[in-house]
């Protein structure tokens, strides 16, 4: 009887404290996304042409950001210099550099983002009814 308790409780324990645990701390963020969707930018009527679709932001690790934003150039559409930048999450508020152009002066933004599946949702605090939407591919 001992032998078998001692077999369940051995058990219990290998199984409970398991070192592959599938929890992370890796941000949600990480990775390469194309900008999809901008609405309401203060004082603008801009939207994302398809080509602007192509936009990338790709964020790193080590908290740097890679962004490039392509527009139409006569009937091509065209990347542009890749941007570099920074940024950072505290305690789920979020500082990015968004390379918009129509963002001049704003491109900086903090802000909340909601994830869901493979796409996340960028509002920032100084105009909350803006939203920028992001999509991983």
């Amino acid at each position: 009887m001992k032998k078998l308790i001692f077999l369940f409780l051995s058990l219990a324990v290998l199984t409970a404290c398991s070192s592959d645990d599938d929890s992370s701390d890796e941000d949600l963020i990480l990775g390469t996304w194309f900008i999809v969707e901008v609405n309401n930018i203060p004082n603008s009527d801009f939207t994302l042409s398809e080509c602007n679709k192509n936009s990338t932001m790709t964020f790193n690790e080590d908290g740097t950001a890679t962004s490039v934003f392509h527009a139409q150039v006569g009937e091509n559409c065209v990347a542009g210099t890749p941007t570099n930048s920074t940024w950072n999450n505290q305690s789920g508020i979020y500082t990015i550099a968004i390379p918009i152009p129509e963002l001049q002066g704003f491109n900086t933004l903090t802000g909340t983002i909601e994830f869901t599946s493979n796409t996340f949702i960028f509002t920032p605090v100084v105009s909350p009814t803006t939203t920028i939407v992001f999509e991983r591919n």
